[in-house]
């Protein structure tokens, strides 16, 4: 089964966090940089795309950790 673009964009976005946590996105933003820097315009555009999916799953895990607060906080009650 071959890859989509979207599919590496998605594994490149969790490497990312998980080695640089909170510095992930601007990690995938420098990079994106450099490939400008050097010509390359397509590989910039999909690097934006990874930090934007890296946005995006921290927002994810903040909002499953504010529900699973509020679920231990509803047992408590």
């Amino acid at each position: 089964m071959a890859l989509t673009q979207e599919d590496g964009i998605l594994i490149h976005a969790k490497a990312l966090s998980s080695r640089f946590k909170k510095g992930a996105a601007k990690e995938a933003e420098g990079y994106a940089l450099k490939l400008l820097n050097s010509g390359d315009n397509e590989g910039h555009a999909v690097w934006l795309k990874v930090s934007e999916q890296i946005k995006k799953l921290r927002k994810d895990i903040r909002e499953l950790k504010k529900d699973d607060k509020k679920v231990k906080d509803s047992l408590k009650a």
